[in-house]
């Protein structure tokens, strides 16, 4: 019988896979598998960025999430050298998270003026349809990043992409409350009437109760 001896020797070549292929959507599993050579038998050990995160020839994510997303390695070695694969880069899709609106230049307006609302959103890949409503209100207002609110109201949007849609908390749109801004008093048909105004100077009239005040 003829015995062969197998040279010792660290790993030479590393290599990764990953199953399934194909994209990757948030909330499934996902394995990586870790193949080398080097004699004797290899030890494995996982890093995501400069990080490590397991060890084992594979590597399951069971329920897989955005913090998932970036580049990992598989470092193969033994008693006799060490080497590292090729990153593998994992891009993790998810529908709108953290949806929220901002409001410019402030919630609170003259009469007659508008205000400028902002939808944001983290999703991949990125929204692809904002969508706006007014509370009360059973149909869209409104579409596109961006609403130019023309009265007041709470409103709030929906942004989606291909993997889901969510919507963001209500924002108000106030109306003038207070004489805090600048006053402007005419007479009108005998009878004194005082304007609040913001950006623009409101016209005093009988006809506009709900803008002045006697």
């Amino acid at each position: 019988m003829k015995l062969i001896f197998l040279p010792l020797d660290g790993p030479k070549s590393v290599s990764v896979s990953i199953s399934p292929s194909g994209e990757i959507v948030e909330g499934r599993s996902v394995t990586l598998t870790c193949s080398s050579d080097g004699n004797p038998p290899v030890e494995y050990n996982w890093i995501k960025g400069t990080s490590s995160v397991g060890k084992g020839e594979t590597y399951t994510m069971k329920e897989i999430s955005s913090v998932d997303s970036g580049e990992y390695k598989c470092r193969s070695s033994n008693e006799h050298g060490e080497k590292l694969s090729e990153a593998l880069t994992l891009n993790v899709l998810y529908p709108p998270k953290s949806v929220s609106v901002s409001i410019s230049p402030s919630s609170e307006t003259a009469e007659g003026s508008s205000v400028n609302l902002t939808c944001s959103s983290d999703a991949n890949p990125p929204v692809q349809n904002y969508t706006w409503f007014k509370e009360g209100g059973s149909s869209p207002v409104g579409s596109g990043h961006s609403y130019m609110a023309p009265q007041r109201g709470s409103y709030y949007c929906e942004a989606q992409n291909e993997h889901g849609s969510q919507k963001s908390a209500a924002v108000t749109v106030k109306g003038v409350i207070d004489g805090k801004h600048n006053a402007h008093q005419i007479t009108l048909k005998d009878n004194k009437y005082k304007c609040y105004y913001h950006l623009n100077r409101h016209e005093c009239n009988s006809f506009i109760e709900s803008q002045c005040m006697r």
